[in-house]
């Protein structure tokens, strides 16, 4: 397993790190066994040119 989550045609659309992979609750999951069960939120996700939007410019840091 790579992380990442794939959408119908193979295309990427996230990548999950490891650490969340073996618990992370999936809508076809029956159950996810563990202690921790990690849930994605995607009620604003956004995703293609639009993912720039979710980024609130006044909260990034200038490189140094």
């Amino acid at each position: 397993d790579d992380g990442w989550i794939r959408g119908d045609k193979g295309e990427l659309l996230m990548w999950i790190p490891r650490v969340h992979r073996a618990n992370l609750h999936r809508p076809r999951n029956i159950w996810v066994a563990g202690e921790h069960e990690t849930r994605l939120n995607l009620s604003h996700f956004v995703h293609g040119r639009s993912w720039t939007s979710c980024i609130d410019p006044e909260e990034i840091e200038p490189l140094q």
